[in-house]
């Protein structure tokens, strides 16, 4: 209910209030500022990749438009209080690259055939899930923590895994086969190791204290660069934070997308949503424009598998994904070849095409609660004077 500060005789908390506050003009000065709570969301597939952001290292501006960099359309003033609600990551090793290189040189195997005794046993190496904290930093905002050596005192907040959730797994399983040695089965992912779940993470902050200003406001927030690392101070990496296009053609009943650089399926995934930016047509085909309208919706494509391997590693340099299906649901139907009718946009052979894509499915996603206050005399009582 709205309450009137001038004196009402029919008011009987009147005195009560100005008992309280002191004075009437203490009520003006109290009701001039009000106090606003926003939940910010920021997911870095919108992050500007080309201008050498990462996925675990980006800058956000808090101004619309300006550098190019990935951006929140609101200007935050007079901020009295930042929270950190969560950060949703999915689980990942920590150095893809040294895997690889291990792999590639045979150091360790993947088991997708029957093993020997002396060879039954890799070391499983480090991921997320396996490490005490994460240390966000965060410019633009104090850091606030204390620590036994420098990667906690620069610190904005320390992240605890706090749950996670399982998702799909197509990396197989290791069981025994007909002839009792330990096999791999089923790893359609071509991961380094059956049964691995890249499990959705979720990481709070610890003591889930917040970053008060006071008392003193802070006057704004601009360009705010957020950098994820390990306890050991190292910064997270990908091998390929995006993908560069290099050819697409039809393949079998797919359409086949070539890459100009290999990556790893532990970061392009089985299931995975690609996200496609200026994908265009330079080579020669004459429904061009439908295919370019296609593969750049918003809604992204689903990996099906992988192609073009190098042999004896776990590099690859093309994806595939599906056409577009209608399905005929008609119960007169008997063939299957009837069931379904796809457009494949007269793809044949190999077209070279342009532009980038991300995987959608395994970027970032953290949320900060802002408070700050407003002053403004809109928002004071009208009959305050």
């Amino acid at each position: 209910m709205s309450r009137n500060f001038l004196r009402n005789f029919d008011d009987v908390y009147y005195e009560e209030d100005m008992e309280n506050y002191g004075s009437k003009g203490e009520f003006k000065d109290d009701y001039k500022t009000k106090e606003e709570k926003k939940v910010v969301f920021i997911n870095t597939k919108d992050v500007n990749f080309i201008s050498n952001d990462t996925m675990f290292n980006f800058s956000i501006n808090f101004t619309p438009g300006g550098s190019g960099n990935a951006s929140v359309s609101i200007n935050f003033k007079n901020i009295t209080n930042i929270r950190f609600v969560d950060l949703v990551i999915r689980d990942c090793y920590l150095n893809v690259s040294q895997l690889n290189g291990l792999y590639n040189q045979g150091v360790i195997k993947s088991k997708s055939v029957t093993v020997t005794d002396d060879d039954s046993y890799n070391p499983r190496f480090e991921r997320l899930s396996d490490l005490p904290y994460l240390i966000l930093e965060l410019t633009d905002i104090n850091q606030m923590n204390y620590g036994t050596n420098n990667v906690i005192n620069k610190s904005s907040f320390v992240l605890k895994y706090d749950d996670d959730k399982d998702i799909r797994n197509n990396s197989g399983e290791y069981s025994f086969n007909s002839n009792n040695k330990y096999t791999e089965f089923g790893n359609v992912n071509n991961s380094f190791y059956a049964g691995t779940n890249n499990k959705m993470l979720f990481f709070k902050n610890y003591g889930e204290l917040d970053m008060n200003y006071y008392p003193t406001p802070k006057g704004f927030l601009k360009n705010m660069k957020m950098v994820l690392k390990t306890p050991y101070g190292d910064i997270l990496k990908r091998m390929n934070n995006f993908l560069t296009v290099a050819s697409i053609q039809k393949s079998g009943n797919v359409i086949r997308i070539t890459m100009t650089e290999y990556f790893s399926p532990e970061e392009y995934s089985l299931g995975d949503r690609l996200i496609f930016t200026g994908f265009n047509i330079t080579g020669s085909l004459t429904r061009s424009s439908d295919l370019e309208t296609f593969i750049n919706r918003s809604t992204g494509h689903r990996i099906v598998s992988h192609a073009d391997n190098i042999t004896n590693t776990k590099l690859f340099k093309s994806i595939d994904i599906a056409f577009d299906y209608t399905m005929k649901l008609d119960a007169s139907i008997t063939s299957v070849g009837d069931t379904y009718v796809v457009d494949d946009y007269g793809l044949s052979g190999s077209i070279t095409c342009g532009g980038t894509l991300i995987n959608s499915s395994q970027q970032l996603f953290f949320s900060f609660e802002i408070t700050t206050e407003l002053r403004d005399d809109g928002l004071l009582h009208a009959n305050l004077t």
